[in-house]
């Protein structure tokens, strides 16, 4: 059933399963109809429902608000001109910085944790692309969804020349390359795995013109092992949440306190 919410689901030991679904027929949420099947296999994802965190002054913000789970579809939400604040860096918040940042006066980032990001390396294509057709066709034939794989060695197999020389090739591709056509160990191996953060981490110190950002965007120390990325491209201001911190909403009337991108503070 396509165009219908998921309001319900109940399953027994044996997975049988019962749903109740709104929206059938006319799309109307008043419509509801329960439907029963011998298995019930919920593929929701890992994060179905949006989160909104309590953020001190939510209810009496008088701004535009947008969760990008629940971006609006019947309508272009106006950014031009606009001063935005982005709460949280993950994929979504990447994305959206990186577009708002074309159109809008200044994006300001509130994050807690520094996005791993890769160069997207995007160019043209059209569904007559010989080379875009064989790539989606190949994408069953390897193991992440895409049209390659991950390399036939390991990091250690090759001297550090290679090594780097096969970072840079990756690095110069794009996309998720870097990730998902990396030397076969990168998700194995904490020693390989750290060899190509080194590499990421110093690439993006040499987009950030202010060395005092260095720590907070892309630190010595990883945050995280490398893994799941997004591709990103653009410039946006940033405030950094340290652990405990939240970003709070300032009601209308309030003084500004902004932090600019040498990361100075005004009023």
């Amino acid at each position: 059933m396509f165009g219908v919410q998921v309001e319900r689901g109940v399953a027994d030991a044996g997975l049988r399963g019962e749903v109740v679904v709104a929206g059938v027929q006319d799309k109307s949420a008043d419509v509801r109809r329960t439907v029963s099947a011998r298995y019930m296999v919920v593929c929701t994802g890992f994060g179905p429902k949006p989160y909104i965190p309590a953020l001190p002054g939510l209810d009496s913000f008088e701004g535009e608000a947008y969760h990008t789970a629940r971006w609006p579809q019947d309508r272009e939400v106006a950014l031009s001109g606009r001063r935005i604040g982005v709460i949280g860096n993950g994929a979504s918040g990447v994305q959206v910085m990186q577009e708002a940042a074309q159109f809008a006066t200044d994006v300001t980032l509130f994050q807690q944790t520094p996005n791993l990001a890769l160069p997207m390396r995007q160019r043209p294509s059209t569904p007559e692309d010989a080379q875009l057709a064989e790539a989606m066709a190949s994408r069953n034939n390897h193991f992440a969804g895409v049209d390659y794989d991950l390399l036939e060695k390991a990091t250690a197999d090759v001297s550090d020349e290679e090594r780097e020389s096969t970072y840079e090739k990756l690095w110069e591709m794009g996309g998720f390359r870097p990730w998902l056509g990396n030397f076969n160990d990168l998700f194995f191996d904490l020693d390989s795995n750290r060899l190509f953060y080194n590499f990421w981490r110093d690439k993006t110190r040499a987009r950030i013109e202010n060395p005092d950002l260095w720590e907070i965007l892309a630190p010595t120390e990883p945050p995280y092992p490398f893994r799941r990325q997004t591709s990103v491209s653009g410039t946006a201001i940033l405030r950094d949440l340290q652990p405990g911190q939240r970003a709070r909403r300032r009601p209308a009337g309030e003084p500004d306190r902004r932090v600019d991108a040498e990361g100075v503070a005004h009023r």
